[in-house]
């Protein structure tokens, strides 16, 4: 079967579509707003680890890089 991204725009039409889902017993997953809830922990854990360190200087730009690999 296919699936089917909803994006509901007010709390009336989240709770109206749950509402239908359950009551035709339509197997369905809710994905909360903000990224950081829907990427996995290990991705969200390097990417902050990532900012801690662009906030302590500890980075090369992109051109350096290049002169690294080249």
């Amino acid at each position: 079967m296919d699936s089917y991204i909803i994006h509901p725009q007010t709390k009336a039409q989240e709770k109206a579509l749950k509402a239908v889902l359950e009551a035709l017993k339509v197997d369905f997953e809710c994905l909360k707003a903000g990224v950081e809830e829907q990427l996995p922990d290990v991705v969200v854990q390097k990417v902050k680890k990532s900012q801690q360190q662009i906030a302590e200087g500890k980075f090369i730009s992109l051109d350096e890089m290049k002169a690294i690999i080249s």
